[in-house]
């Protein structure tokens, strides 16, 4: 069976039942608000609503003085036993709105209990159960170029050779993450098009072929193999 709309009066019982079915329905992993009876079951429309920027402002609002970072760190302490703090990301630090995500998530728990203190009045940004499967996914999506950055950033050997490869690899493994991520599709296309477009300069730069041909392990293996 298929619910389409539920109609009612204006009873004020009535308010008590729709908050209670928010509850059944975010137990679900439903996102449902009962004051615009609306149900926003999907990561794709999470993300449209600015999920992304609802967790970034949280961790600003946490971080915005030293009585809220202080009160944070103990609910870290007590949840976690140590006393790891919130990223922010910056537009200028590599992988840095990945890392922000991820230890979002590794203080999920953290995060909504302090949001939810009412002394601190921010239970306005905490996030839906599909709010942070938005902020899980997006993660994962990022995790991609992260960990070829680090790859590539190696300071003991060169890595000129590896360029080439790992972007082609970046551009498989994002493929067939669509599949698995489904909602993140726009986003990984996004991706896919920016890898391509500096692959494709890369290709009229002779030093990333030289580095690869003149490597003794790699030689043309894998312009044979591609």
């Amino acid at each position: 069976y298929q619910l389409s709309g539920i109609t009612m009066d204006n009873a004020s019982v009535n308010d008590t039942t729709m908050t209670e079915f928010e509850d059944e329905l975010e137990m679900m992993d439903i996102e449902f608000d009962h004051t615009r009876n609306r149900i926003s079951s999907t990561v794709s429309n999470a993300l449209r609503n600015g999920a992304i920027n609802k967790i970034r402002t949280a961790i600003r609002q946490i971080r915005l003085s030293s009585l809220r970072r202080e009160r944070f760190s103990q609910l870290v302490q007590e949840n976690n036993g140590n006393r790891l703090q919130l990223l922010r990301d910056v537009d200028t630090r590599w992988s840095s709105t990945h890392m922000m995500l991820e230890r979002a998530l590794h203080l999920r728990e953290v995060i909504q209990r302090f949001l939810s203190d009412v002394n601190f009045q921010l239970q306005e940004y905490s996030l839906s159960s599909v709010e942070w499967k938005a902020v899980d996914q997006l993660s994962q999506v990022l995790e991609v170029p992260h960990a070829f950055q680090q790859l590539l950033s190696a300071e003991k050997t060169p890595t000129l050779c590896d360029v080439i490869p790992s972007f082609e690899e970046m551009i498989h493994l994002w493929q067939d993450m669509k599949t698995r991520l489904p909602d993140m599709r726009t986003i990984i296309d996004a991706g896919i098009r920016k890898l391509e477009e500096y692959r494709n300069k890369m290709v009229d730069v002779p030093a990333y072929t030289l580095a690869m041909i003149i490597h003794p392990e790699m030689k043309l293996n894998w312009f044979y193999q591609h």
